[in-house]
Formats: structure tokens, C-alpha cells, sequence
């Protein structure tokens, strides 16, 4: 019976305990990088990031309202952040981390933001995370600051307004900011990739890599609104660690040029729901 009871004792303490290291991770959080191709929705975005415990849900903006004594880079940030305030420097903040690209329309938020008498700051988002660090709380100061100055879709808004000035001008926007990227009719991939066979003359002179690779390059060129390409340029070579393949590097480019052209319909990039002209990128693989 003691043993018993000992067993359950035990099993109880060591279930409070797990429980309590669970909840007391919330400081280690992690927000993801925002895709430039995307805006923020509104501030719930960010207040409903999960935390690795399933116990709670971890709201940033309300956090920062009561940091832990321990989250100095919080607490740093804060404090940073309500002193810029406090000197009439307020900034729209976007998060910006590793694989994160510019947003399109960055352009336009700046102009947008000066006219409220704010500037837009790229807020970095690292991806090493710290434990018991918080990220993001800057911004997260500003949203409330901005939310309760402008409103709460205030951002949101001027996201739409820089996107509709952005389609207004006909600009050109980078492949993989498009919400719908360009692509061959009907294939519907996310990248488009050639694999073209080496003409019997060069396939005698391209030299094969140590681990059977062939040569491969990137080419760039621009997609209008109506599927045409035109303006091909060479992004990148990789020679298979053959410095003599460099030497056939301008006839390989004509043959991937003349297979892009081959395609007989293009689809055009989407953003924000319209059809854009787009600066594009697809890789082509030769082999034997």
C-alpha cells in the first residue's frame, strides 16, 4: 500500500512538473519570416503564434504590456521603442528574417507612411532562437502605439493601398512574389525546370562533374501581362568544376533561350489578384 501510494506521489510531482517546464517556455518563441509576397492581416496575426506548449496560446501584443524580468531582449526592445516614440519617430514595422525578400510594394508603404508621419522599418527576425528571449517586440509596441492612433486595420489598409498604387503604375514584380508565380499553362509547378539533351557536337565537349553532374544555369528574362517573354539574361553558370565548359557557356545559353521561347503559352504572374508583368527565373539542366 505505502509503495503504492509512494508510486502515485511520485507520478504526480513528476506530472506538475511537466507541466510547469511546459508553460514556462513561453518566452521561447520563434516568429516565423514574413513572405514578401504576403502582408499581415491584421494585429491577430501575430497575437495567435502557438508556443511548443499545448497549454496556452502566446499574444505578443499583449505580452509586451507585461514582459517577463527575465526577457531582457524584450524588455530592450520596449523600452527602445517607447523612446522613439516619445520623440515622434514611429515606425510601420514589417518582420524580416532569413529567406524573407522585399516586399514589392516597399516602395509605396514608404511614401504612404510619411504621409501619416511614419516611417516603414524592416524589424529583423532572426531564426537562432534564444531561450527566454522574446523577438518581435518592437514592432509589436508600434502596432499598439499605430492601432491606437490609426485604428486597428490601419495597417492592413495601407498594405492594400501600396498594392493597388503598385498595380496602378504597371510594375514589374520579382517571380516569387506573386501570389499565382508565372509558369507553363496547364503544369501548374511552383519552379519551372528544363532538362535539355546535349547536341551530339557539344555533348563531346562538356565535361561530366565528379559526381555525374552536367552543367546547369539559371536564366532570367521578363513575362508581360499577356504570357510573352522577352529580355533573357544569364543568372547563373555552373560549370560541373570544368572550367573548359566554360567555354561553351554562350552556346548552351542560346540553346535554353531557344527552348523558353518554345513554350507555346506562358502563363503570367498574379498579384494581388491581377495579372502583372513579372522578372523571372528558370533552371535548365543539360545532359548526354
Amino acid at each position: 500500500m505505502n509503495k503504492r501510494f509512494n508510486f502515485l506521489i511520485g507520478f504526480k510531482i513528476l506530472f506538475f512538473s511537466l507541466v510547469f517546464q511546459l508553460v514556462s517556455c513561453r518566452e521561447e518563441i520563434f516568429i516565423d519570416p514574413i513572405d514578401s509576397s504576403e502582408y499581415l492581416d491584421s494585429l491577430e496575426s501575430l497575437e495567435s503564434l502557438e508556443l511548443p506548449s499545448p497549454f496556452s496560446i502566446f499574444k505578443l501584443h499583449t505580452y509586451v504590456e507585461h514582459p517577463n524580468e527575465m526577457d531582457s531582449m524584450c524588455r530592450d526592445d520596449i523600452k527602445q521603442a517607447e523612446m522613439d516614440i516619445a520623440n515622434g519617430r514611429i515606425y510601420f514595422c514589417h518582420p524580416f528574417g532569413f529567406g524573407s525578400h522585399e516586399l514589392p510594394q516597399e516602395i509605396y508603404l514608404n511614401e504612404l507612411c510619411l504621409t501619416h508621419k511614419m516611417q516603414f522599418k524592416e524589424e529583423l527576425i532572426s531564426d537562432v532562437i534564444i531561450n527566454e528571449q522574446t523577438q518581435g517586440c518592437y514592432g509589436a509596441v508600434m502596432d499598439n502605439f499605430i492601432a491606437l492612433k490609426f485604428g486597428k486595420e490601419f495597417k492592413e489598409r495601407l498594405y492594400h493601398q501600396a498594392d493597388s498604387v503598385l498595380l496602378a503604375k504597371n510594375d514589374t514584380v520579382d517571380y516569387y512574389s506573386c501570389g499565382k508565380r508565372p509558369q507553363i499553362m496547364g503544369e501548374n509547378n511552383y519552379e519551372t525546370v528544363f532538362f535539355i539533351p546535349l547536341p551530339r557536337k557539344l555533348s563531346k565537349e562538356v565535361k561530366i562533374g565528379r559526381g555525374n553532374d552536367t552543367p546547369f544555369m539559371d536564366i532570367g528574362f521578363y513575362l508581360d501581362k499577356s504570357g510573352i517573354p522577352s529580355g533573357f539574361f544569364l543568372g547563373y553558370f555552373m560549370d560541373a568544376d570544368h572550367t573548359s565548359n566554360q567555354k561553351v557557356k554562350e552556346e548552351l545559353f542560346n540553346i535554353a533561350i531557344a527552348k523558353i521561347k518554345s513554350v507555346e503559352a506562358w502563363g503570367p504572374g498574379e498579384y494581388a489578384g491581377e495579372k502583372v508583368n513579372t522578372r523571372n527565373n528558370v533552371r535548365v539542366y543539360f545532359h548526354h
